[in-house]
């Protein structure tokens, strides 16, 4: 009775011993699995995040340049006719805007010649505006009281100075890219002003 007994366990032992390998490797299936599905999740969801940003920003771009808001963006100065080391100033407006409640941000670069001219933009003496920065000609303009406003108004000035070794020709200088920001972040792009500059 005992052998037999013993018998029978160590057969059980045995079966036990042979299926062991095989629940191994049907847990280590279902680990890889859950692995794979998981970088899949984690891999589609990125995608899918990179897909909706661009979106957003392809929507945005679009919306920018639709026309829907827009407004007279100039630079205007009493004349552009200037002589070698002579300086003159320019104002820069907005008016007929088209923007819900108005306006509060302006930005662009200003694109010139360092070698031809000399340029820096001045706020205007108890103005509404303000120059916020200016880094490598790209400006940023901001209201003072940071309220969003629709009417004609004068943002800043440009000051235009031509270097003392400047040859007699036409020059211009180019505000270019410029976005005026309204409330909750929306924006809208206008064209690209040219000042022409002749030296005489």
């Amino acid at each position: 009775m005992i052998d037999r007994r013993q018998e029978e366990r160590r057969k059980g032992e045995r079966r036990e011993s042979d299926q062991a390998p095989k629940y191994k490797e049907v847990r280590l299936g279902t680990l890889l699995i859950s692995i794979a599905i998981i970088v899949a999740v984690i891999i589609g969801s990125i995608i899918a995040i990179r897909n909706y940003k661009h979106k957003k920003a392809i929507e945005s771009i679009e919306k920018r340049h639709s026309g829907v808001y827009s407004c007279t963006f100039s630079i205007d100065g009493p004349k552009n006719s200037l002589s070698a080391g002579e300086t003159a100033i320019f104002e820069i407006k907005a008016s007929n805007i088209k923007a819900e409640d108005g306006i509060t941000m302006l930005e662009g670069l200003l694109d010139y010649d360092y070698k031809i001219f000399d340029c820096n933009i001045e706020d205007i003496e108890n103005g509404k505006w303000y120059k916020l920065s200016m880094l490598e000609d790209y400006l940023t303009m901001v209201r003072s009281d940071y309220m969003p406003s629709s009417e004609d108004q004068v943002i800043g000035r440009l000051v235009v100075k031509l270097r003392e070794q400047v040859k007699p020709g036409n020059y211009q200088i180019t505000f270019k890219n410029a976005i005026f920001t309204m409330d909750d972040n929306k924006d809208f792009s206008v064209e690209d002003v040219n000042i022409p500059i002749t030296v005489k």
